[in-house]
């Protein structure tokens, strides 16, 4: 039986020293744009603090860039409350308006193969100044662009009235959570 750890007998007389990485592509991000995705590979990761982050892994579906990927890392518990707050609120743009989903996704497999559309831009790593893609905005397949979608807004807001205490209701989700 061959040990998992003895590389030597998987690389079959490689050396790596002999191996030319200069012709081997760098990283490019996609042009900023709209397009159409799909979560293919996903779940959430906890850390011994508490914390816990959705890690997604979304394809483009179309286009020139169709089978590239986007990541995206939502931290939906955090002790960071602007950070959860961001994360929750991307998550339910992403569940409940642009996949049509109501209450909370039981997993994120539910939400795998389910195309949709996302507003994608480059922006500067603050660590390494590599530009990287950010997922702005994420839209039904066939729905309103974001920009479209506030420009309705002032209409939408003339008929739509707050609750008595002035605030929203809290999703479900953030309802059901246990404070610390």
């Amino acid at each position: 039986m061959m040990n998992d750890d003895d590389l030597s007998d998987v690389l079959g007389g490689v050396n790596l020293d002999d191996v030319d990485t200069s012709e081997r592509g760098g990283f490019t991000p996609l042009p900023a744009g709209e397009y159409m995705v799909q979560i293919v590979e996903g779940g959430v990761v906890r850390k011994d603090n508490g914390d816990a982050m959705m890690k997604l892994v979304l394809e483009v579906m179309d286009g020139e860039f169709t089978g590239r990927k986007l990541f995206e890392n939502l931290n939906i518990r955090h002790s960071n409350p602007t950070a959860q707050k961001i994360a929750l609120e991307t998550l339910t743009e992403l569940w409940r308006d642009a996949m049509g989903g109501s209450g909370n996704p039981p997993n994120v497999e539910i939400m795998t193969f389910k195309p949709v559309r996302a507003k994608v831009a480059v922006e500067k790593r603050k660590d390494t100044g590599d530009m990287q893609n950010r997922i702005k905005r994420f839209f039904p397949l066939n729905g309103a662009p974001p920009e479209q979608k506030a420009a309705a807004a002032p209409a939408r807001q003339a008929t739509t009235s707050a609750p008595a205490g002035g605030t929203r209701p809290k999703p479900s989700f953030l309802r059901d959570r246990k404070t610390a």
